[in-house]
């Protein structure tokens, strides 16, 4: 397993950014509902460790980041290396990767001359 581990705040960050919301909050777990307009055969939730400090903290986010990296469709390794960043400077990767982003699609839109 790497040094370094995906932080919590991260994984919440992404999930809510892409319309998870927190169903329920135990002293364990966090439980997210998915965005509506996803539709599954079962009920789903990801569940999430209510903090880092957990026993087994970093086999259950493994896991975790290899569902979300399938789920998206998301390199592991990338994915995994983003969220493991201080949640500081996660936030200011994601600022530029959006802007990247935004300016691609905007580029595919209207091509300069």
């Amino acid at each position: 397993m790497k040094d370094s581990f995906p932080r919590l705040e991260n994984i919440l960050t992404f999930l809510q950014s892409k319309g998870w919301t927190i169903a329920d909050k135990t002293k364990l777990f966090i439980y997210l509902d998915p965005p509506p307009h996803y539709v599954f055969d079962e009920p789903f939730q990801y569940t999430l460790p209510a903090r880092e400090e957990i026993v087994d903290y970093k086999k259950f986010i493994w896991y975790t980041v290899n569902s979300i990296s399938e789920f998206y469709e998301v390199n592991f390794d990338a994915l995994y290396n983003l969220f493991s960043q201080k949640p500081e400077d996660y936030k200011k990767m994601v600022e530029v990767m959006t802007t990247a982003e935004t300016e691609l699609v905007s580029w595919k839109l209207d091509p300069p001359s």
